[in-house]
């Protein structure tokens, strides 16, 4: 905008070129003025700085690589020993789900061993001699222990 003001192009044409209105162009020409530049530097920035920085990031990843069974509070915990990085549980969710860490692999092997359903099996399959369970279990398409 500035150059075209330069090579004296009318407001409206210059509004026109940039897709703005013309009040933003006097706008940004004041501010040209006044400060030389088209930044506004003692503007305050659009969103607050981070609490987690890709270094805290790191960290958290390396600490559910090592166990992904860890809950929120055990990695806040674990944030303030090693790294004195106070963050709240919704802080630290949030920035779970930006990283894309999910539970699903944990879930999947949780379902597989569910000793309620274990228990329940024994209890009313107990009585089956193991031969014949496994050859059931064979045939029907599982796996035999």
């Amino acid at each position: 905008m500035i150059q075209w003001w330069k090579e004296e192009k009318p407001i409206s044409e210059i509004a026109k070129l940039a897709g703005c209105t013309e009040r933003t162009v006097y706008a940004l020409l004041s501010l040209y003025h006044t400060t030389g530049e088209v930044v506004n530097l003692s503007a305050l920035p659009y969103s607050r700085p981070r609490l987690l920085t890709l270094e805290d990031r790191a960290y958290i990843q390396g600490i559910l690589d090592a166990n992904p069974t860890l809950y929120l509070d055990e990695i806040q915990d674990k944030l303030w020993d090693d790294r004195e990085v106070d963050v709240s549980l919704a802080t630290l969710s949030q920035a779970l789900m930006q990283m894309a860490v999910t539970n699903k692999k944990i879930s999947n092997q949780a379902a597989q061993h569910n000793t309620i359903l274990e228990a329940t099996w024994i209890g009313e399959f107990g009585s089956i001699p193991k031969e014949y369970s496994r050859e059931m279990t064979t045939k029907m398409g599982g796996v035999a222990s």
